[in-house]
């Protein structure tokens, strides 16, 4: 008899506390054996990253590809790094660019990036301001974070600098109590 999809995930997270890597991608795989989404998304992790395995693009592309199938926009968000990997910014923005209308909120970040350092697109400051501004109003951290830099590098200014270290301080409050309450939100990412 073949364990159900809930005593996977139930392993699953017994082999993320002991951080036994070996057994997570079997357990990954046994996933994607049985069709589950996160079976798909998290091996394709795996292989993009090359954790314990030799990096194989194509391996994650296949997999990410089929977790996106079944729904999952963040493996639409995933396969974007599978494209800068490769050397493909402009299919690395359109993938950003895919991810952030799915509403992952942390590629609208990296969509701001994109326009900032024409990074697959032709370079738009105020669409990149727009669009980190947007993540950051929705909570996002690392947005929140890059507008607080912002302020800070501006030592010119005595004010805005001191304005700066207190928002920076802020959000690193900010982002210490999201984590104490769920290490998962997507608003660390």
């Amino acid at each position: 008899m073949h364990p159900s999809s809930d005593d996977l995930y139930d392993e699953v997270e017994r082999a993320l506390k002991r951080g036994d890597r070996a057994r997570l991608r079997a357990l990954y795989e046994e996933l994607a054996n049985i069709g589950e989404m996160e079976g798909f998304l998290w091996l394709g992790d795996v292989y993009a990253r090359g954790d314990g395995v030799p990096v194989d693009l194509d391996k994650a592309e296949l997999l990410f590809n089929q977790a996106a199938a079944l729904g999952s926009s963040e493996a639409v968000f995933q396969m974007a790094s599978v494209w800068l990997d490769r050397g493909e910014p402009h299919r690395y923005f359109l993938a950003i660019q895919e991810a952030t209308n799915k509403g992952v909120l942390v590629a609208q970040y990296y969509l701001g990036l994109c326009y900032k350092r024409g990074r697959g697109t032709e370079i738009d400051t105020s669409r990149a301001e727009e669009l980190i501004r947007d993540a950051a109003e929705r909570g996002l951290i690392r947005a929140k974070t890059y507008f607080a830099r912002k302020r800070i590098l501006r030592i010119y200014n005595p004010f805005g600098f001191a304005y700066g270290l207190v928002t920076m301080l802020l959000v690193i409050l900010e982002g210490l109590s999201i984590t104490l309450i769920n290490p998962k939100d997507e608003r660390l990412r």
